[in-house]
């Protein structure tokens, strides 16, 4: 067993005696005891679990091109049947996010990577005939946004070539990287490329701003701009549009109020054949149309879990049901034939796998299958907890418990706070968390606390400038919750999370140390005016917009009084920090200053740092190795009955948190 020795009210673990597994070789690990090769073998199986993500079509075999785990990092390969024979995988050096094959030719596939996760993205060109990789970009710029022309001569991308305020729009041949050319340079941002007309002489974009999404037509040899939804009815926020094959017509995704979002159809000309739109559709995520037109596909969001959709734009059916129960579906593509329709999906149970539908004949097929050998074959569900915070606000989370029959009695608790803020935790496979589950017996707790998107425009705003903070009273309110449940140990809580929701854990800490017993930050900011100051230029903009404008006096006060940094003696329970060294978004600054903090207050803290990783850790042996200490860490600290560590001297919450300071002017 492990003993304390407690001096001056500090606490130090004796680790002890065990074999090392040791960390890969590009970890710098700084206060993390020696990882038991039975941890690191016990977590294996759950990460071999992984999804395998569909990208698109051959447009000539109608092959499958996959996006999965290699050996270290994601590549490409293409299936020539479901579980069949792989013709040709990538063996790039980085981690590929995405590709697909250039229409009609299908000789090529146009890849992006970074570099090491600093997520200034390139294009590469693979040559299917001969395997070669070809840098399409210059190798410094921030390129993505990648559509086709339907030809498949062309692609047209946003790129921060050369050093732009704002992203370029360029168009190249990919086979030829001399042929690229702006086509326009536009004077602000939230420009996104939605498709390419077939008449091969224009673009359509969304223009995102805050008074709403705009669609525009740009010429691709004049850069000649049109705005389409040019009068005060047609005014709405468009946030995905695809031309109709004769282009005389869009399919729009437009939001509405209280977060509904529906399909309608843009006419451009009047020589079209007449389209019909699904009816009934009052929260559409996605739509795909075939290439003749004739069929829509589109998922809903209907109870907490996705619905795909066809639909006949000719006669205005709905076709039958595919045979997949709602759960979680994802980026659809048409075959070039428009017989099949490609998609991802998957569930609380099983990862994301690669599917297809074939339409004359109604068969759904399999094409990818998760390595779940060894794992627990029971079900997983998640639970909707909706709850009243501070003040009175309605508050939801989804809580995964352990097997009552496995793990009897009152169970721990990890809270997972997504990052963001304007982002939602839904249903979702939870993958190698699914540990903590079935080992460890810890039930796991993902708020949806104020801010999140998915509960309207007015539930997004209530944690912007100073009622930041008010989030993190949502989570006082969780923490209340769970010592009403019988079967949850309100004496045995951590909270952990990733980005925003890393300083929502170090918050935390600071304001409910006696309500749980430790926490684990990825790649969590630790000072807002540091942050903004320092992270990349293609971030600050939506930062300020959206934590608060570090400038303005008041505010950079305000900020810097609920800063984590400025009350790291406030918190008395152990600390795991994770972060890469090449992340944009969160500078390693962060993590490194908040190490130093705690350290200095001689708290507990647990340091990695990924030497090659960005904003989140990518590499396999990386991810396994940093999940494994994790894991190790919350055995450690939340498992036991009597908690290591002393509890904290408590406060009064109201004089913890920050006060709001009257509204003043920039410098």
């Amino acid at each position: 067993m492990e003993f304390l020795i407690i001096l001056l009210g500090c606490v130090t673990i004796l680790p002890p005696v065990r074999s090392q597994s040791p960390p890969p070789s590009d970890l710098v690990v700084d206060g993390v005891p020696a990882i038991s090769p039975d941890i690191m073998q016990a977590t294996a199986p759950y990460w071999a679990a992984n999804g395998n993500a569909f990208m698109g079509w051959d447009p000539k075999s109608n092959a499958m091109l996959i996006n999965s785990v290699g050996h270290e990092t994601r590549q490409l390969h293409v299936l020539l049947s479901p579980g069949g024979e792989t013709k040709m995988t990538t063996q790039f050096p980085g981690t590929i996010m995405s590709g697909s094959f250039m229409p009609t030719a299908g000789d090529l596939v146009v890849f992006d990577a970074d570099h090491d996760g600093d997520e200034f993205f390139q294009l590469y060109g693979l040559d299917v005939a001969t395997n070669k990789t070809q840098l399409l970009t210059d190798g410094d710029s921030r390129n993505s946004n990648v559509i086709y022309d339907h030809t498949g001569k062309q692609i047209a991308f946003l790129s921060t070539m050369p050093e732009a305020k704002y992203n370029v729009i360029y168009v190249m041949d990919p086979r030829n990287p001399d042929s690229r050319r702006v086509i326009m340079t536009p004077d602000s941002g939230g420009w996104i490329l939605e498709d390419w007309a077939h008449d091969g002489g224009h673009i359509l974009a969304c223009h995102l701003t805050s008074r709403g999404g705009y669609l525009w037509s740009i010429d691709t040899n004049s850069g000649e701009t049109k705005l389409l939804t040019k009068t005060p009815e047609t005014q709405r926020f468009y946030v995905e549009a695809k031309y109709t094959p004769q282009d005389t017509g869009l399919y729009v995704l437009l939001l509405g109020p209280h977060e509904t979002s529906f399909i309608d159809y843009f006419p451009l000309a009047n020589d079209g054949p007449i389209r019909k739109v699904p009816k009934n559709v009052t929260k559409a995520l996605s739509l795909e149309l075939s290439p003749d037109g004739s069929l829509l596909a589109y998922i809903t969001e209907e109870n907490d879990a996705d619905k795909l959709h066809i639909f006949n734009t000719i006669t205005g059916d709905e076709l039958p049901q595919i045979p997949l129960e709602p759960a979680l579906f994802g980026r659809m593509r048409w075959t070039a034939d428009g017989t099949e329709l490609g998609f991802n999906y998957g569930s609380t149970s099983k990862p994301f796998q690669a599917y297809s539908y074939k339409i004359a004949t109604q068969q759904l097929l399999q094409w990818t299958q998760s390595e779940t050998t060894g794992l627990p074959a029971t079900p997983v569900k998640a639970e909707l907890v909706k709850i009243n915070s501070f003040d009175g606000l309605e508050i939801s989370g989804y809580l995964y418990r352990p097997n009552p029959q496995k793990f009897p009695g009152k169970r721990p608790v990890v809270i997972c706070i997504h990052g963001g803020p304007a982002a939602e935790f839904r249903p979702d496979y939870l993958g190698e968390y699914n540990y903590y589950l079935d080992e460890m017996g810890v039930a796991l707790l993902y708020p949806n606390v104020r801010g999140s998107t998915g509960f309207g425009a007015d539930f997004v705003n209530l944690d912007n400038g100073y009622k930041r903070e008010d989030s993190v009273k949502d989570i006082g309110a969780f923490l209340d919750w769970i010592a009403t449940d019988s079967r949850l140990d309100a004496n045995r809580i951590g909270v952990q999370g990733g980005s925003y929701g890393g300083y929502m854990t170090l918050a935390t800490l600071i304001h409910y140390g006696n309500q749980v017993r430790c926490g684990s930050d990825l790649m969590g900011f630790t000072d807002f005016v540091t942050l903004l100051r320092h992270t990349k230029a293609f971030w600050q903009t939506g930062a300020r917009m959206e934590l608060g404008d570090e400038r303005y006096p008041e505010m950079n006060k305000f900020l810097e009084s609920i800063s984590p940094l400025n009350h790291a003696a406030e918190i008395h329970d152990p600390v795991m920090i994770t972060a890469g060294k090449s992340d944009p978004r969160v500078p390693v600054s962060e993590s490194d200053q908040m190490v130093k903090a705690i350290r200095a207050q001689n708290g507990i803290i647990w340091y990695i740092l990924g030497e090659n990783e960005g904003h989140g850790f990518r590499r396999v042996s990386d991810s396994q190795y940093q999940f494994a200490a994790e894991a190790d860490f919350f055995q450690t600290y939340l498992l036991p009955e009597k908690r290591l560590t002393p509890l904290g001297p408590a406060a009064p919450v109201k004089a913890k948190f920050g006060t709001t300071p009257p509204p003043s002017s920039p410098d």
